[in-house]
C-alpha cells in the first residue's frame, strides 16, 4: 500500500510540475507577444513603405544584390539555411555560426516558412532600390526600405560584454569612479592614410585627449591598423595615438564613456555602456540601431556634437552635475536591463520576422 501511495505522490508531483511549466509557457507567450511601445513604433516605421511582399521578388532582389554583402536566408519549420549571395563571402560572414544562432532562436519561437535578405554591412547608408525589405544591423536614419534587427553580437548574447560589465560593476561602484571621459577603439570610420589620418573623426577624438588629458583619455587599439597599406607608417609617425587593449571591466573605472561611430554604429559598445553604470556621452550621428529611438538625451545619455567640438563643455557639465549624471546612468542601466537582455533581443527579432511573414501572406 505504501508503494502505491508513493507512486501516486510521484505522479501528482509530475502533473503539478507540468501544470507549472504550462503556466510559465503561457506567461512567456504573453511576454513576447506584448512588446514595449517603442519596439512597436520602430517596427512600424521600418515596414511602413511595404503593403505586401511578393515571395517571387525575394530571389530576384537577391540576384540584384544592391548592397553587395547580402545573405539569403530561408526558414523552414525550426531550421534555417543561410547562403551568401556571393559565395566568396561565405567564410568571411561566418555563416555556420550565424546559422546556429538562428536555429537556437527558432527552437524558442515558431514562425511561418519564409525567405528574407540580411545585409552584413556594418550599416546601410543608401536606400534599398528593390521591392522587398532588406534586414540590417544598422542604417542611416533617412534610409528607406531597410528594416533594423539586433546586431550579430546581440543575437549571439553579448556574453563576453555581460561578464566584463558584471566584473566592472563589482570593482568600480559609481562613487569610486574617476571623473574622466574614456574611449578606446579601432581605426574605423574612414580610410586611414598618412595624408588624412589627423582629419578623421576618431583621430580627432584622440587628438582632443592628447590636448586635454585632464578631461579625456582616448587611444586607438592598433589591432586592425595593418588593414591599411600605410598602417605601420602611421603607427611609427603617431605612436602617442595608440595603446594596448584594455578590458571593459577596467575601462569602467572612468565615470564618462564616449560612444563614437566607426563605419556605422558602435554596435555592442552601446549595449555595455548602457549597462555599465557610467555616463554615456553619445556622438550626434545619423546612424541608428534597432533600439536607438528609445534613447533620450539627458535621460539615458548626454549628447555631444559629431565633430566633438563641444565635448569639453559636456564633460564640464557632467562634473558640475553629478546628481543628474548618476540619475542618467541609472535610467540607462534600467533601460538596458529591461530591453537589451538576450531574451528581449530575440523577442524583437521575432516581431520583425512575424511582421515580415504577415506581409508575405498579404
Amino acid at each position: 500500500m505504501g508503494k502505491i501511495n508513493k507512486k501516486i505522490s510521484i505522479i501528482c508531483l509530475c502533473f503539478f510540475i507540468i501544470f507549472l511549466h504550462g503556466g510559465f509557457r503561457k506567461k512567456n507567450l504573453h511576454d513576447f507577444e506584448n512588446i514595449p511601445e517603442w519596439m512597436q513604433k520602430q517596427i512600424n516605421l521600418d515596414f511602413a513603405p511595404f503593403e505586401a511582399i511578393d515571395p517571387a521578388s525575394i530571389d530576384a532582389a537577391a540576384q540584384e544584390n544592391p548592397f553587395g554583402a547580402l545573405l539569403l536566408c530561408e526558414i523552414k519549420g525550426r531550421s534555417i539555411s543561410i547562403q551568401a549571395v556571393e559565395p566568396r563571402y561565405r567564410d568571411f560572414f561566418q555563416i555556420d555560426h550565424l546559422t546556429s544562432i538562428f536555429k537556437k532562436f527558432l527552437r524558442r519561437y515558431k514562425l511561418p516558412n519564409m525567405k528574407f535578405l540580411l545585409s552584413m554591412h556594418d550599416g546601410i547608408v543608401t536606400d534599398n532600390p528593390t521591392s522587398v525589405p532588406v534586414l540590417a544591423y544598422a542604417k542611416n536614419v533617412a534610409v528607406k526600405n531597410v528594416v533594423l534587427i539586433p546586431d550579430f553580437q546581440a543575437l549571439e548574447g553579448n556574453h563576453y560584454f555581460h561578464e566584463q560589465v558584471n566584473l566592472g560593476l563589482s570593482k568600480w561602484p559609481y562613487e569610486q569612479k574617476i571623473p574622466l571621459a574614456y574611449w578606446s577603439g579601432a581605426t574605423s570610420g574612414g580610410y586611414y592614410s598618412l595624408d588624412c589620418f589627423l582629419s578623421l573623426p576618431r583621430t580627432q577624438l584622440v587628438s582632443f585627449s592628447l590636448k586635454f588629458p585632464d578631461l579625456l583619455y582616448a587611444r586607438f587599439v592598433p589591432t586592425f591598423l595593418n588593414a591599411y597599406p600605410e598602417g605601420e607608417k602611421i603607427h611609427v609617425r603617431y605612436p602617442e595615438y595608440f595603446a594596448e587593449f584594455v578590458d571593459i571591466s577596467e575601462s569602467m573605472k572612468y565615470k564618462y564613456q564616449i560612444l563614437a561611430d566607426g563605419n556605422s554604429c558602435a554596435w555592442s559598445r552601446a549595449y555595455w555602456q548602457l549597462h555599465a553604470n557610467c555616463l554615456m556621452i553619445k556622438q550626434d550621428s545619423p546612424h541608428i540601431q534597432w533600439f536607438y529611438s528609445a534613447l533620450a538625451p539627458y535621460v539615458h545619455y548626454v549628447p555631444t556634437s559629431a565633430d566633438f567640438s563641444d565635448l569639453a563643455d559636456k564633460i564640464a557639465w557632467a562634473r558640475d552635475n553629478d546628481v543628474s549624471v548618476e540619475k542618467i546612468t541609472l535610467n540607462a542601466q534600467r533601460f538596458a536591463q529591461e530591453n537589451l537582455i538576450h531574451e528581449k533581443v530575440f523577442v524583437y527579432l521575432y516581431h520583425v520576422l512575424k511582421r515580415y511573414a504577415e506581409l508575405i501572406q498579404n
